[in-house]
């Protein structure tokens, strides 16, 4: 069973400290499956011009925006980007009982980044995707490590504060705009600064409050996760998605049609824990209402449910918003790529990606659009000398040996470097294109020289608390199949030796709670034979 788990939330202009827009997502893969950050400029094409997307070639738009995107390796498409227009898109994987077409044709992350190619607001990124979609449909493998196939969700956001929540069903779709009880933005007066933030509606809440999805989104705060939206209540929908509901007798009216109750299914929902997590994050946001900055997004992206002694070698399920991958058969996945996308009128600043695995045990770097710099070597399937992924990938799974121990050795290296490359976007704000570039390329620079330090902090500990056997072989295969042999993360004989007792009193654990369970039901089996 492949569970996918990423997360993505908005934060409309009324709710942040400053008046931007922010807009994050945790990209949760296959834990070997690298993203890269990839920076395209704007491009004009001639008629009759094609683009290649990850199974399909489709026609070229007359012109494409420059674009800042992650996306994994082997993708054409996108988890996750922004355009130069201040659009941001993000999508997640959900299911229905209506089976995803089997035909290969667009997938989700190919719309993400043709949307990014070719928008110019929101609501226009929201008629692109929903075109597309009627015209080419959806469908092809989606894993990198296992097949794995999905409807998608679309979050798109821009500048000027308008956020739009699409939900898909192979070519048909519903859509609705997130509408704040507060100011918003607007593209004729770029410096407004909303001062109604904590008194339209605010004061009526306590700051224990659990909110609804609705209140929530009355005072700036959205988010989905892999589950259908359950609003009732949309804007546009496709021409059919309802007469198709009554069809399979799911609804019996127009009237009667709710597309959460009509097209959900069970399985996957419940154990990706996708509302859990929706809720976490709205529930984060709406505690910081109208002090939200990009530091306090960030720490919400490395959240693990405000568990003290959190040790991802434990249980199968247990989804987070900082994802980490256990031994299966359904927390398979892991969070591979981070990012937050700064989105304001002025453009001035920066966004934050985290192109590597586990925002916990990672730092965000400030990108400008209209800037470029150098990101590394392109990742590739194995591990990738020179790619910023992989070679924190090392740091990332040594860390992983003794997870709870080898974090707090860590912490501090990584909270020097992301208030470093604060200061330094401080910098940037003002700065020229060129004086942009050279910041990025500092903060690039520096992070990737100090991988080495990281690895060295984390190797002198010795290992305190063993993973879970099942877990440990679990990422021996995932280290053994991305041919990363870095003598960190072979265990020495030594250890191997000690580790024999722990591991034989798990094997024993586990055979007294099978024997247990085939003695309970042993009688039954044999009084029903006579």
């Amino acid at each position: 069973m492949m569970m996918c788990s990423c997360d993505t939330f908005v934060v409309l202009p009324c709710a942040s400290s400053d008046g931007s827009t922010l807009f994050a997502k945790n990209s949760d893969r296959d834990p070997n499956e690298a993203q890269e950050i990839m920076h395209c400029k704007e491009e004009d094409y001639t008629e009759g011009t094609t683009v290649k997307c990850t199974y399909i070639e489709i026609p070229q738009a007359d012109h494409t925006h420059e674009i800042l995107i992650v996306k994994p390796h082997w993708i054409w498409g996108a988890e996750m980007g922004v355009n130069s227009q201040g659009v941001a898109i993000g999508n997640e994987a959900i299911q229905s009982k209506v089976p995803i077409s089997s035909v290969p044709s667009l997938i989700g992350m190919d719309i993400v980044r043709l949307a990014l190619e070719r928008a110019n607001n929101a609501e226009h990124a929201v008629t692109t995707i929903t075109s597309l979609l009627e015209t080419y449909g959806q469908g092809g493998c989606c894993g990198f490590q296992r097949p794995f196939s999905y409807h998608n969700a679309f979050m798109v956001a821009d500048k000027f504060g308008d956020v739009w929540i699409i939900n898909t069903i192979n070519r048909d779709w519903v859509a609705r705009r997130i509408t704040a009880e507060s100011l918003r933005l607007s593209s004729t007066n770029i410096t407004l600064k909303s001062s109604t933030a904590s008194s339209f509606e605010v004061d009526s809440f306590s700051k224990d409050t659990e909110p609804t999805r609705e209140e929530c989104e009355k005072l700036g705060i959205a988010s989905i996760s892999n589950v259908l939206h359950s609003s009732s209540s949309w804007d546009l929908f496709s021409k059919d998605i309802v007469k198709k509901a009554q069809e399979r007798g799911w609804c019996s009216s127009d009237s009667d049609f709710h597309f959460h109750d009509c097209y959900r299914e069970n399985i996957f929902s419940f154990f990706g824990e996708g509302k859990k997590r929706e809720k976490r994050s709205r529930s984060l946001l709406f505690q910081q209402r109208g002090n939200i900055n990009v530091a306090s997004v960030m720490d919400i992206l490395k959240d693990h449910f405000d568990v003290d002694d959190y040790n991802p070698s434990k249980g199968i399920m247990g989804q987070n918003l900082c994802m980490h991958a256990g031994w299966g058969p359904i927390r398979r996945s892991q969070t591979t790529a981070s990012s937050i996308f700064v989105l304001s009128p002025r453009g001035n600043k920066p966004h934050w990606i985290a192109s590597t695995a586990s925002p916990c045990l990672s730092v965000y770097l400030p990108y400008w659009m209209g800037s470029f710099s150098n990101v590394g070597n392109k990742p590739k399937a194995k591990y990738t000398k020179g790619s910023l992924w992989w070679e924190h990938e090392i740091f990332h799974r040594i860390v992983l040996l003794d997870y709870q121990h080898r974090f707090l050795l860590a912490y501090p290296i990584l909270d020097e470097l992301q208030k470093k490359f604060y200061a330094k976007a401080e910098e940037g704000e003002e700065a020229s294109p060129s004086g942009r570039q050279s910041i990025m390329q500092s903060c690039f620079d520096t992070y990737m020289s100090s991988i080495p330090k990281l690895i060295d902090s984390v190797n002198k500990k010795t290992q305190v608390v063993r993973p879970r056997m099942l877990y440990t072989l679990a990422w021996r295969a995932n280290n053994l199949t991305a041919g990363l042999d870095h003598s960190s993360l072979v265990r020495p004989y030594s250890s191997i030796i000690s580790d024999v007792w722990y591991y034989f009193h798990e094997v024993i654990y586990v055979s007294i709670i099978v024997l247990l369970v085939v003695l309970y039901f042993w009688p039954t089996s044999i009084s029903s034979s006579h």
